[in-house]
């Protein structure tokens, strides 16, 4: 048989590179490897963040944005044509023109929990599952929601593959598991918890386990041990559990493993779950298992967990009370070795493979339909309706500038208005005081007076009756006048020189003591001034 070629884009590890979906592909690409049938594929490296695993060749490819997706997928055509590929696999839905596409779902989850399905990166999925020749699951309960939400498919037509146990899982030794309670200060009993706590939606669901753990006189000495997720505990979860303690751990799959083998149980939580690699890895390393029977969980854990209803707090508090009891433990573990050998990564890849060789040969004589032509036309459409949605949304971002840059004329003209409006005031307050008054008496008596002079029918005497009227009302002002006084009366000195009643009153003084010198000249020498002063 003709082994096809198959391009991998690796864009998931662009992502996220230490989930659930990073260690499928990781562990798929290693017994590819270990297989020698690295040949046989092209590993799309987006901007770095692939693993190097060798033997593989590896083509650079810039970071994937879904803004640029139909870009994107002409680049995937161009990359595909270059090698010559005969399959196209995405880590995490991405797709090329043409060439046609293999379609793993991992999980349904944002149609399950009925997420916003308009997100461009759930619209890439949807046109992912479109555009696919072939549709596998890594779960009977993935595949049978995957057909729920795209009833185009049949069940029968999608290949399930589970997911496979990585052989450094097992049983740790006495002194690994002392060492590591040791290292990280862990007492008896502690649980464990793997992956992320809150997860979108809130599916995670570990606040469920955390209030559990938050009744009054339950007790846990060692606590919880958090292994990935966020580096640092969700407030609202230690908020929960202010007595226990609580760590988050950055562990190696090696330590993860001497992790398990210490704890009472693994927790699990989540209200939903593609596969559930961490109940597996549990099982191998003989660590109880506690979690739902919803979902893929039935399946990977089988009767090897102590099954929960995950939103009822006292079905946990029961479930740590009787998971250490030794029948029951012991029971489980026993169950756990035996459910966990059933999965393997070489037996995932062998299927994967299969099912890449037979869809080629069903392809090559016509058997299965090739990918739909429209998708060049798709792309472009989709360009077209990217750039004037760009367009559109430059001009809403510019009508927003205009419509802050109108605020703020707006603004300012609201506080010229306002300063108007105190000019105003201050303008009309000094029309309204005395001296304002008394400004407006002087411009009217002013122009009275100057239209007196200037005025040919007014003759020479009207005229100066008028002034003299303006000089005795300057000087006797009406009652009304009077009261026309400034607030504040400037403090100036009276004139030296000049005609005024000041000089008046001096010129008077100054003569009258002229008189009585005269008289008092006279009367001493008996002679007349002109004679004293010897003009006569």
């Amino acid at each position: 048989a003709v082994v096809p070629k198959v391009v991998i884009d690796g864009v998931f590890f662009q992502i996220n590179q230490q989930s659930g979906i990073a260690r499928v592909w990781r562990s798929l690409l290693q017994v590819w490897a270990q297989q020698g049938k690295a040949e046989q594929f092209v590993i799309l490296d987006r901007q770095g963040t692939m693993p190097r695993i060798a033997g593989f060749d590896y083509y650079p490819l810039a970071a994937y944005d879904y803004q640029q997706a139909p870009q994107d997928s002409a680049r995937l055509q161009a990359i595909c044509d270059q090698v010559g590929a005969d399959f196209f696999v995405s880590t995490y839905y991405t797709t090329p023109l043409t060439t046609p596409s293999l379609f793993l779902a991992h999980d349904m989850i944002p149609e399950v929990l009925g997420m916003d399905l308009s997100l461009p990166c759930w619209q890439e999925k949807t046109y992912s599952i479109l555009h696919a020749s072939r549709h596998l699951a890594i779960s009977q309960s993935t595949a049978r929601d995957l057909v729920s939400y795209f009833p185009q498919l049949s069940l029968a037509d999608v290949l399930v593959t589970p997911c496979g146990l990585d052989p450094s899982f097992r049983p740790a030794d006495p002194k690994a598991i002392a060492d590591f309670r040791r290292r990280y200060g862990l007492a008896e009993p502690f649980v464990i918890l793997v992956g992320e706590r809150i997860g979108i939606h809130h599916y995670k669901n570990a606040i469920t386990f955390f209030s559990a753990l938050a009744a009054p006189g339950f007790d846990l000495p060692g606590g919880i041990v958090c292994v990935g997720g966020k580096p640092q505990l969700e407030p609202e979860l230690a908020a929960l559990v202010p007595h226990l303690p609580v760590q988050v751990l950055s562990l190696s799959d090696a330590e993860l493993g001497i992790a398990y083998s210490a704890a009472l149980a693994l927790v699990y939580p989540s209200r939903y779950e593609g596969f559930g690699l961490p109940i597996l890895e549990a099982m191998a390393c003989g660590c109880p298992v506690i979690a739902g029977r919803h979902s893929s969980i039935p399946e990977t854990g089988g009767a090897a967990v102590y099954s929960v209803d995950v939103f009822n707090q006292e079905d946990w508090r029961q479930a740590l009370i009787a998971i250490q009891r030794q029948e029951v433990r012991q029971a489980l573990v026993e169950a756990g070795f035996s459910q966990s050998q059933k999965f393997s990564w070489p037996t995932m890849a062998d299927s994967i493979g299969q099912c890449l060789l037979e869809t080629h040969q069903a392809l090559t004589v016509g058997q299965l339909p090739p990918a739909p032509q429209f998708w060049p036309a798709f792309r472009q459409q989709q360009q077209s309706l990217q750039s004037l949605t760009q367009q559109l949304t430059q001009s809403q971002a510019r009508l927003q500038q205009s419509e802050q840059a109108l605020q703020q004329v707006q603004a300012q003209c609201q506080q010229l208005q306002a300063q108007y409006q105190q000019v105003q005031g201050e303008l009309t307050a000094i029309k309204e005081s005395r001296w304002g008054q008394l400004r407006e008496a002087y411009r009217q008596l002013k122009a009275r007076c100057s239209g007196a002079a200037t005025d040919p029918d007014i003759d020479l005497g009207t005229g100066v009756t008028i002034v003299k009227k303006c000089k005795h009302t300057l000087r006797n002002p009406s009652p009304t006048m009077a009261e026309l006084q400034p607030t504040k009366v400037p403090q100036t000195e009276d004139p030296k020189f000049g005609f005024n009643d000041y000089a008046e009153r001096l010129n008077g003084r100054a003569a009258m003591i002229g008189f009585l010198l005269i008289l008092v000249i006279e009367y001493l020498t008996g002679k007349g001034v002109l004679a004293w002063l010897g003009l006569k």
